[in-house]
């Protein structure tokens, strides 16, 4: 895994994490609000393709949410 996408998967599990409180659907639908709204084409183009393909260190709703990015 390459550094920016390291950097870029636990930021997304920080995320995830906050809404920890929440059931598995709306977490994901706040992590991904969180990441439309405020994060580069860029960023999560990456998190998409390392959910994509398998997002082994990705939270479950942080891969969730990457993959309807």
């Amino acid at each position: 895994m390459s550094q920016q996408q390291e950097h870029t998967v636990r930021m997304l599990n920080q995320i995830a994490a906050n809404f920890a409180w929440a059931d598995e659907d709306e977490a994901t639908a706040r992590v991904l609000d969180h990441i439309t709204r405020f994060w580069s084409p860029a960023m999560r183009r990456i998190v998409r393709t390392y959910a994509e393909s398998g997002g082994a260190d990705l939270a479950p709703t942080a891969r969730a949410a990457a993959l309807k990015t």
